[in-house]
């Protein structure tokens, strides 16, 4: 993506999608598997329905704020939504999506075989947003795309291999 003289502001605009689209995914497999909320409520029509209403805001409440870099990084304009004209960004938020569609995937198979799934999502959420902040603290200091993509593979690797103690 650098090599296709992409900014820093849309390189911040694809991860922070991709980090939305994570939380969604963590949300989603814990209103699906967490055992807090398996046993105390029943499985209702209801119930779902809430759900699907609940999984759509909280994600956008948890996006208000961690969707100030990519707004600082834009000058506070709506020159982020531009890059939805560019093809190429598209193909690059395509393949961004694909990849977080395997992850959830993968973590729904890890979720499922875990003994204890809440601590297993409440460190994968604790990924996604440790992930997120070393985006954005990368991007606030030095808004150079190379660094920023250093940042997001290099905080990935770290969180994989030690993840975030869930407690």
């Amino acid at each position: 993506m650098v090599f296709l003289s992409w900014k820093a502001d849309r390189m911040v605009a694809l991860y922070f999608i991709d980090t939305m689209v994570s939380v969604f995914s963590v949300f989603a497999l814990g209103l699906l598997y967490s055992k807090e909320l398996r046993e105390n409520e029943p499985r209702t029509l209801k119930n779902a329905l809430a759900m699907v209403i609940a999984l759509p805001v909280l994600t956008g409440v948890l996006a208000l704020p961690l969707s100030l870099p990519v707004f600082a990084m834009t000058g506070f304009s709506m020159k982020a939504l531009l890059a939805l004209d560019d093809p190429v960004f598209r193909l690059g938020l395509l393949a961004q999506l694909l990849l977080a569609a395997m992850d959830f995937f993968r973590t729904a198979w890890q979720v499922r075989k875990s003994a204890d799934c809440d601590a297993l999502l409440k460190s994968r959420f604790a990924y996604v947003l440790l992930r997120w902040v070393a985006v954005f603290a990368v991007g606030l200091s030095v808004p150079w795309a190379p660094l920023l993509i250093v940042a997001y593979v290099g905080a990935s690797i770290y969180f994989e291999i030690r993840p975030p103690p869930p407690e």
